[in-house]
């Protein structure tokens, strides 16, 4: 990145074209800043503005023939960039105009370059002042609309007259975009473009550049003088109730919008179907779509790809009249100069300074753990939350130390990953969760993906499937990775596949088809769209119909679970924690391992078993899979202390009664393994002979808690109150 400081005096598309023209010189390190690289980023940017200059002028053979010279360090003549910019305001006050848009600076690197240049005049119009407010500066637009749009004004918003008044945020990176939306709009018929892209990246950032582009007289000739209007559905069915209101509304906006000059904008476009009547007949959607068709009014339009396919797809009528726009998330170094310029924003907004490393830390953050959503939003989000947590504490600047802390706090889990994996080592290991080689692949596993560093960084950060008798293991094992991986032991969401037996339960985990009843319903993983971050702790899952089983082995695969709505549920930052019950080919797999379980045909034949038991294809996606439990006098211990008893005393407590224990107690427990080898049958029966002897201890409706000692004394339970 170059050092560029933009200045006032030119619309934010000029000083976006010298700030690129000036990284063309530094990224092929020449010496000199030539015409040539000027030229070739007019034409890169701005073809068509360059074509409509100069008459003849081809854009795509030029620029060819441009980046072969400019990359064998032919760059013509020297034009330095404050000679540009001065003779860019000299043509530009010639107009009238007090800053240089991208056609003044056009006109002096044509001219630069030997072409003779078509000048066009520059006719001040009124509304300026009449739609930006008091002291708007006084920019061409709004002149070709001569009737006034009060409807479409009370129902959204004037972004030309913004723009013009400055209150827009500057747009990087998206020439590419809004010369797409330009095309769209340059059409005779079918000038409705679409932004359609995921959420966060800048859809409705790019229509605020067009309105800059307009006002700063940057766009052909055909669009020169008009109003972008936004127009906010929501806003116009609120109070719409009675019979009729909405149409009478809708038909005063079409009136306004149909006359030359008026562009109007809808962001969340799907928002439209259904919206103030009965969907396809007397809602928005229905009552625009005739205009449309007639081409009486032009109409840009944005929302996400889900939607789009949800809302707009489906009817051909009015997917018929829009022209999408595939719109992508920024790179990394785009999305670092659109947080210069938010930075800049925030400084003058709230006189806070953000030191420079803060910025690629927050872009480098923001990609490694924000991972489901996208560039530039999340990154900027981290910056603004960054901004506000110094104006909370009354600090003028943010450091790097500050920004690394509101991160962590947003993200809601420790970023040093190294803690957080020695944390959760000691907690397997203080439980007896775990055998130390299970541990350790667990432990590798994480190492590896919670750093972005896996080869399919879309899938789960771990796929573990525990079986035998670590299937008791499940809920402490839950636990302990969401509160030393996530921050707490709330990120568990906690599903019961024993509960999905029937082909029709699919529809539980992935939604039924559109139209169906249940179709808008809340399900059961939609709390990972909330919390990203999670443990998915899915119980039985060999007791779900192999439907159900296959379809959520394909979210396995992809790291996703498709909705039949078109909805999407990510699973990257999550580890999934599976359990299955054994089977006999399993049980007799498990059985023939000695106490250690590391031996290569061991795991394979594990393996095996446990495909033949819930597929080979849904295997194919698990990385893990643990069947052992810690054999060591000592691993015991921890388990039966300070899990299942752990377990069985935090229900007691929900009832009133506090339990304590002694070492004879865990004793006991140890020495029914004989007659009770496998940990679910030691579980059962410690349930029930506690349940015996505490079950009369529990305090009456209405009675205070109770404090109860439990012990073994000369081998039988004994329970003294305290």
């Amino acid at each position: 990145m170059v050092d560029f400081t933009p200045r006032d005096d030119l619309s934010p598309g000029a000083n976006s074209l010298v700030e690129e023209a000036l990284q063309t010189q530094a990224k092929h390190k020449h010496e000199t800043l030539g015409w040539k690289h000027w030229l070739l980023v007019l034409l890169k940017r701005h073809g068509p503005m360059a074509e409509s200059l100069v008459d003849g002028l081809d854009a795509k053979e030029l620029a060819k023939l441009l980046r072969k010279e400019v990359g064998k360090a032919d760059v013509g003549e020297p034009l330095d960039a404050d000679k540009l910019v001065a003779q860019a305001l000299e043509r530009a006050a010639k107009q009238g105009k007090e800053r240089a848009s991208e056609r003044d600076l056009a006109a002096v690197i044509l001219q630069a370059a030997g072409y003779e240049v078509a000048e066009t005049s520059y006719v001040p119009t009124g509304p300026a002042s009449e739609s930006g407010g008091a002291g708007a500066e006084a920019v061409a637009f709004g002149g070709k609309a001569r009737r006034p749009t009060p409807t479409i004004e009370k129902y959204g918003r004037d972004l030309t007259a913004l723009a013009a008044q400055g209150k827009l945020h500057r747009i990087v990176g998206r020439e590419q975009e809004i010369e797409g939306i330009l095309r769209a709009l340059c059409r005779r018929t079918k000038r409705n473009p679409a932004l359609v892209g995921p959420a966060g990246v800048g859809k409705t950032a790019i229509v605020e550049g067009l309105a800059q582009r307009i006002v700063a007289d940057d766009v052909p000739e055909v669009l020169k003088g008009v109003r972008l209007l936004e127009l906010q559905p929501s806003i116009l069915t609120a109070g719409a109730g009675v019979v009729g209101e909405l149409q009478k509304r809708m038909k005063a906006i079409l009136q306004e919008a149909s006359q030359p000059g008026i562009i109007l904008f809808i962001d969340e476009l799907h928002s439209i179907v259904g919206a103030g009547g009965v969907r396809g007949t007397e809602d928005i959607g229905s009552l625009l779509k005739p205009a449309l068709a007639r081409g009486d009014i032009a109409c840009i339009g944005a929302t996400t790809d889900d939607e789009y396919r949800r809302y707009i797809e489906p009817d051909r009528a009015l997917e018929r009249r829009f022209n999408p726009i595939a719109v992508h998330e920024t790179s990394r170094e785009v999305t670092l100069m659109i947080m210069g310029a938010h930075r800049e924003k925030l400084l003058a907004l709230r006189n806070v300074q953000v030191h420079d490393e803060v910025l690629p830390w927050l872009v480098s953050f923001a990609g490694e753990y924000l991972r489901t959503r996208t560039f530039p939003d999340k990154a900027v989000d981290l910056l603004e939350q960054c901004v506000a947590s110094a104006v909370v504490k009354g600090e003028s600047e943010v450091t790097l130390a500050r920004a690394q802390a509101v991160a962590q706090e947003m993200v809601g889990m420790p970023i040093d990953l190294n803690m957080r994996l020695d944390a959760l080592e000691q907690a397997i290991q203080e439980s007896g969760l775990l055998t130390p080689d299970d541990t350790a692949a667990l432990l590798d596993r994480l190492n590896v993906t919670l750093r972005g560093l896996d080869l399919q960084p879309l899938r789960p950060a771990a796929v573990v499937l525990l079986t035998g008798d670590a299937v008791t293991s499940g809920n402490a094992l839950a636990e302990a990775m969401a509160e030393t991986l996530y921050g707490g032991d709330d990120r568990i969401v906690d599903l019961d596949f024993s509960q999905y037996d029937g082909a029709e339960d699919v529809n539980t985990l992935v939604g039924p088809p559109p139209g169906y009843i249940g179709f808008e319903g809340r399900r059961p993983l939609h709390a990972l769209m909330q919390m990203p971050r999670s443990v998915l702790l899915v119980k039985n899952v060999h007791g779900c119909h192999p439907e159900v089983r296959e379809a959520f082995g394909q979210a396995l695969s992809d790291g996703v679970v498709a909705e039949r709505g078109g909805g999407r549920i990510y699973l990257s930052d999550a580890v999934v924690l599976m359990t299955a019950a054994a089977g006999g080919a399993v049980h007799r797999t498990i059985a023939g391992f000695g106490r250690e379980r590391a031996e290569d045909k061991q795991v394979t034949e594990l393996g095996r078993a446990v495909a033949g038991q819930l597929g080979a294809g849904f295997v194919e996606w698990i990385d893990l899979i643990f069947a052992q439990v810690p054999t060591t006098q000592e691993g015991q211990r921890k388990w039966v202390d300070r899990n299942l008893l752990e377990r069985i005393s935090r229900g007691y407590r929900s009832h009133g009664l506090q339990l304590e224990w002694d070492d004879s107690l865990i004793s006991w427990i140890l020495n029914q393994q004989e007659s009770h080898p496998t940990r679910g049958d030691l579980t059962r029966f410690v349930e029930e002979r506690l349940g015996e002897a505490l079950i009369p201890h529990l305090p009456g409706a209405g009675a205070g808690e109770v404090r109860v000692q439990v012990s073994v004394k000369k081998g039988k339970l004994h329970v003294e109150p305290q």
